[in-house]
């Protein structure tokens, strides 16, 4: 099956109306992050990362959208603190 996110391996049913999704950062790394079921179809079918995954960190969407860890964010640009 192909997603919508490159960064998506995986996705697996668990309990409950949840699935878990195996995101790859750009190092390789593997990373499981739970979501509602029906959050991830809406996701998968065009809505917008903040409103299908609310409950999801930025940090945890910007994986998903980018494949950057918050390590790898302050290693390229800073961690924002001067």
């Amino acid at each position: 099956m192909e997603y919508r996110s490159p960064h998506i391996q995986d996705v697996r049913s668990l309990e409950d109306n949840r699935v878990a999704l195996l995101v790859k950062d750009l190092q390789g790394g593997l990373h499981e992050l739970e979501v509602k079921a029906n959050d991830f179809y809406d996701y998968q079918n065009g809505g917008f990362i903040q409103n299908c995954f609310p409950y999801l960190s930025m940090e945890e969407r910007e994986l998903m959208i980018s494949g950057f860890t918050p390590e790898m964010w302050a290693n390229a640009f800073g961690d924002g603190e001067e």
